[in-house]
């Protein structure tokens, strides 16, 4: 969960500006004899300009910006990764001025390790300081018991959560009782499984008392986000279009999609190749494993993966979920899954045009059909083409539930930009590296034992 950071954000924004100015200028010191320093500085500044702009860029996609009490893994990660690739955009640039070499007598490799400490220690003493003067915020959780209690235990288990539940307030009624409560915290929490009614109601105490809501959207809900506004002669409408992406929209995806997939198939062939050879060796059967997933418009697929399971693993027991120490998978096979190395082959989807990079995961034809049944509005999500990653899987996790996932392929859909595709990459990147290892398969946690077993107030009525 994030938190505004209004002006605290451009203060830190400027403060990563200074320090990339100030790393590269000191290249340039350390290049050139002192007296000459200036002129070089002068000369070369346009250069500095670029690396500067790209760090800036990219830890604004990785939400560096945005949200307080990141884990130190994921500040020196984010900071390396942005520091990589100002440092590459800094080689371009200088390199196209060719006359501008002269003015760097470092080695490169000293300047990337340089720049980069510079970056991840202040950033790191940024965080530091975010986290000893930052006051964690009292959050009221108010919906039904199902959804009261899961959203208690998210928000108790985040070790890095900025947020502190102080009481779960589990009821459909009472306005009087949960008033009292609204005055005494600093934040609202609203369930989506509250009556509608009753919503408002909660909704107009919170903005009498002045306090910030989290409301838990309900599926309808997300379909009437990024409304336009239009009018018929004096009465203005809220005008709300098809959930989907126009057709300049497909096309520049496509266009991405062909390019970077070409660009990931090459650069990573090394790691495709060591692969196969490690199912090869690991158990007897085909090194690739096809399955048929729904894609857009329903369409059926046959998904590419490298098999990480016994050979028919299903032969007996029909189309089940994978569980926790599931005894078809192998040992190569879970190392594989861990790592994410038996997604790699889905760059060849994506190239064939099944899949794209960025977009709902694709499910099994039976479970498509099975929470078609069970959760509305379900099929929307296939109004795009799936994806390889998507807003689900960065912010959710594998055991997110199945309405929660649906939730965030909404959201991914109605809110669809370039700039957010691009987001979602760099995103991935971090959560494919950081969070190595650390996949976890369907876990069943008892939210009630969990919650009335900890310090959260519960209120009923």
């Amino acid at each position: 969960m994030e938190r505004e950071g209004g002006i605290k954000n451009y203060i830190i924004l400027i403060i990563d500006v200074v320090i990339i100015t100030l790393s590269y200028s000191l290249i340039i010191l350390l290049s050139n004899p002192a007296n000459e320093f200036f002129i070089r500085l002068l000369n070369i500044r346009k250069i500095i300009y670029a690396p500067v702009i790209t760090v800036a860029i990219v830890l604004s996609f990785l939400d560096m910006y945005k949200s307080v009490y990141k884990r130190y893994l994921e500040v020196v990660f984010n900071s390396f990764l942005a520091s990589l690739l100002g440092f590459l955009t800094f080689l371009v640039f200088i390199n196209i001025r060719d006359w501008q070499l002269s003015h760097i007598n470092l080695p490169f490799w000293i300047i990337f390790i340089l720049v980069t400490v510079i970056l991840i220690i202040s950033r790191m003493a940024i965080e530091i300081i975010l986290r000893k003067t930052y006051k964690k915020e009292n959050v009221l959780v108010i919906a039904c018991e199902k959804d009261g209690y899961k959203t208690s235990y998210n928000l108790q288990s985040n070790g890095n959560s900025a947020y502190i539940v102080d009481t779960l307030f589990i009821t459909d009624t009472g306005v009087l009782t949960v008033e009292t409560y609204i005055k005494k915290t600093d934040r609202i929490i609203l369930g989506a499984d509250i009556n509608t009614n009753y919503r408002k109601v909660i909704l107009q105490l919170c903005q009498k008392h002045h306090k910030k809501v989290f409301l838990i959207p309900e599926i309808y809900d997300i379909s009437l986000m990024r409304p336009r506004l239009t009018q018929v002669d004096d009465t203005p409408y809220l005008y709300l279009d098809s959930i989907g992406l126009s057709k300049v929209e497909e096309d520049i995806k496509r266009v991405m999609d062909i390019i970077l997939s070409i660009l990931l198939i090459i650069s990573l062939s090394p790691l495709l190749i060591i692969s196969a050879f490690l199912v090869i060796f690991s158990s007897k059967g085909s090194v690739f494993f096809t399955q048929d997933r729904i894609t857009k418009d329903n369409k059926v697929f046959k998904i590419i993966k490298f098999r990480t399971m016994v050979e028919n693993a299903e032969k007996h027991t029909g189309a089940v979920l994978t569980k926790a120490n599931d005894h078809r998978v192998t040992k190569v096979g879970a190392f594989m899954r861990k790592a994410r190395l038996d997604e790699l082959p889905q760059f060849f989807n994506v190239l064939k045009g099944d899949m794209s990079l960025i977009g709902p995961r694709p499910e099994r034809p039976v479970f498509v059909k099975e929470f078609e049944n069970s959760i509305p509005l379900y099929e929307k999500r296939h109004n795009v083409k799936t994806g390889i990653t998507g807003l689900a899987q960065i912010m959710g996790k594998y055991s997110t539930a199945a309405i929660d996932k649906l939730r965030f392929d909404l959201i991914y859909i109605r809110n669809y930009t370039i700039l957010l595709d691009i987001k979602i990459f760099f995103l991935t990147m971090k959560t494919a590296i950081i969070d190595l290892g650390s996949l976890q398969e369907e876990q069943h946690i008892d939210f009630k034992n969990e919650i009335e077993s900890s310090k959260i107030t519960i209120v009923r009525e």
